[in-house]
């Protein structure tokens, strides 16, 4: 079927979520009528919008008799996931779906997933694979957990692991596929913000210029490391960027609210978050026309991200043009 193709192909890359050597057309339908929904929901969407009510209307109906009868298996917690990345603009549920998603993984155990590569242990090649595919939904669900948590503020519900820690070689698996790059990078990412994140918490004492600056260094090496092994001309290479983009602006952007609350400023202001809070707004703007053959198919976050950068520039005038400098200034 091309629109199951499709998804596969053009939109599976963006969220690295199913394994093409497992999931084929037979395998997702024989093993779950709801991922296949799901799926088949998300691609009409995009590429056969006539059909999209329908299937979204038989998703949803799908959904909730799985809630109903207490489905759990990975293909449930992935077509919970899959229905939020291409969602409604009016459907403010991801946050309580993602919730009942993480419920259920732990209810599998897979909050217990060791470092040992179990998928060696298994007899046949789609044995194995089933089984990174369960490991590869946990450390999806372990970014989207943390990536909400930083957007809306609430308390975050996967803690990081020995196996979580271990996507630095997680994804040079035999089994891996090119998506499990894009998704370690990931993990990474929020496994790095994480360990900053309490330094620049608004009031705090270490809120300083040297741990900004350790912060603005690992994000520049983390994105440097990650676009030597990703295709280029792929949309992984933009959502490498874009990302490491918005991750600094959302840091930097703790200190920067503290600063915009004095009513004065004056040469011992710290201009390093206005500076590096401008530039990671640029730069996901800048982005945006560079890479706007794979905007139409983006996941709605890339563009309530983008809003932000946007309304942040707007909102963020510069406090006073003799401390930021004429180059800034020229840009706005």
């Amino acid at each position: 079927m091309l629109i199951f193709d499709s998804f596969m192909t053009k939109l599976n890359p963006y969220i690295s979520q199913l394994d093409p050597y497992l999931h084929s057309l037979t395998y997702v339908r024989q093993k779950s009528s709801f991922l296949f929904s799901a799926v088949l929901t998300a691609a009409t969407k995009s590429f056969e919008p006539t059909l999209y009510p329908t299937m979204l209307a038989h998703a949803e109906k799908l959904f909730m008799e799985a809630f109903r009868r207490g489905d759990k298996s990975a293909e449930t917690v992935q077509a919970i996931m899959v229905l939020t990345y291409w969602k409604e603009p009016n459907d403010t549920r991801a946050w309580m779906s993602v919730g009942l998603a993480i419920r259920m993984s732990m209810d599998l155990g897979w909050h217990k997933l060791g470092t040992t590569p179990d998928a060696s242990k298994a007899a046949t090649d789609t044995q194995q694979r089933e089984i990174r595919n369960a490991e590869r939904t946990w450390l999806v669900l372990f970014v989207y957990d943390r990536s909400m948590s930083l957007q809306t503020g609430k308390p975050w519900m996967i803690e990081r692991s020995p196996f979580i820690e271990s996507v630095q070689s997680w994804w040079t698996h035999p089994q891996a596929i090119e998506n499990d790059r894009l998704l370690c990078s990931f993990v990474t990412l929020r496994l790095l913000a994480a360990e900053v994140f309490d330094l620049l918490n608004p009031g705090s004492q270490y809120a300083a210029p040297r741990p900004l600056s350790m912060l603005q260094t690992r994000i520049e090496r983390w994105q440097a490391k990650w676009l030597e092994v990703t295709d280029a001309v792929s949309c992984h290479s933009f959502l490498i960027r874009f990302y490491g983009a918005h991750q600094s602006l959302q840091l930097f952007s703790i200190p920067l609210q503290e600063t915009l609350k004095k009513t004065t400023f004056d040469e011992t202001c710290d201009l390093k978050p206005f500076w590096v809070s401008y530039q990671s707004a640029m730069t996901m703007l800048r982005l945006m026309p560079e890479y706007s053959s794979f905007l139409r198919l983006c996941q709605d976050s890339i563009h309530v991200m983008t809003a932000y950068s946007a309304v942040l520039l707007i909102k963020v005038r510069v406090p006073d043009e003799a401390f930021l400098g004429f180059e800034i200034m020229c840009q706005f």
